[in-house]
């Protein structure tokens, strides 16, 4: 009887098939990466001041945002993004603007369901970065059964919602550079689409995290 696949080859399996069909994946998954983690440290710097006087806990709450923004942009790039299987004409298709004969039902339910499952993931995401934000930080206490929905609410609007939106958005914009233009500046393109998707969700972040009374 064989095992259970491995996660980490399944993961690897499914980078080498979205590479195979899109050359460019690798690096639109770099670049979100990239300025997702350089946008989380510099706004930091600017809030707690020169990284070699951080506290250790402090030092530790960073780089928990690190980890978990680096879980949430490989998510959200990796599951937009076209595989063999959803070329064509298949009742599964990676994004929106996927290529394809798709019919307008077909895009509508892939956005649906795509934000819910971005939903959950924002939802475990969001709590587990507060109960380790408060636990570093020695306010354990205040993880209450009111932080914690409110944490799963906030999560889930803001990757099913603002984050799906966003990024179906992007790789909207992507595929018409990458069609339409030379490839250096098509990437040049998508790093400034992508660094612009990133302020922009910050800011609605903030939003998100006032209407649900997590802020």
């Amino acid at each position: 009887m064989s095992g259970a696949p491995n996660p980490l080859d399944t993961f690897r399996n499914g980078l080498k098939d979205r590479f195979e069909v899109d050359p460019n994946f690798l690096f639109k998954l770099g670049a979100e990466i990239s300025i997702d983690f350089v946008i989380t440290v510099m706004v930091n710097i600017a809030v707690r001041g020169n990284p070699t006087t951080w506290a250790f806990t402090a030092a530790l709450a960073v780089m928990c945002q690190v980890i978990t923004a680096f879980i949430n942009d490989t998510v959200l790039v990796y599951f937009l993004a076209p595989t063999k299987a959803t070329l064509g004409k298949e009742p599964e298709i990676a994004n929106i603007f996927a290529k394809g004969d798709y019919t307008l039902s077909q895009r509508i339910t892939c956005y649906l369901k795509k934000g819910k499952f971005y939903a959950m993931i924002g939802a475990v995401s969001c709590a587990v970065s507060m109960f380790l934000a408060l636990s570093l930080a020695g306010n354990l206490r205040q993880f209450n059964q009111e932080v914690f929905f409110r944490s799963i609410a906030c999560g889930a609007l803001h990757l099913g919602v603002s984050s799906n939106t966003r990024y179906q958005l992007v790789n909207g914009i992507e595929r018409l550079a990458f069609d339409l233009l030379p490839t250096n500046i098509a990437k040049g393109m998508s790093v400034s689409v992508r660094m612009g998707n990133n302020f922009l969700g910050a800011r609605l972040w903030m939003v998100v995290a006032s209407l649900t009374g997590l802020s």
